[in-house]
């Protein structure tokens, strides 16, 4: 997983960009707890909200769309190691 360091830029160039980070701080903000109690589950993320973690992909997708219907949201694999990029 690649994250920008510059979540204003994503928010300027992009508004699903900025979902996306949206998404990408609730898994930083949960991922210590998701890596004691499930340290190889799958969560679906929409902004401040989550649905898991579970023990699959496919698992995690459904739940997403039960939980969040037919839009965009984000799939982590908990534990996925994280990338530091800058942004040009």
């Amino acid at each position: 997983m690649i994250r920008s360091r510059s979540s204003s830029v994503a928010e300027t160039l992009d508004p699903l960009a900025a979902e996306c980070e949206r998404d990408w701080q609730t898994y930083v903000e949960h991922l210590d707890v998701w890596k004691k109690t499930h340290p190889h589950g799958h969560v679906a993320v929409d902004g401040a909200l989550f649905e898991g973690p579970f023990e699959t992909y496919g698992d995690a997708i459904a739940a997403g769309f039960r939980r969040f219907g037919v839009k965009s949201f984000s799939i982590f694999r908990v534990g996925e190691a994280i990338q530091e990029a800058d942004s040009p």
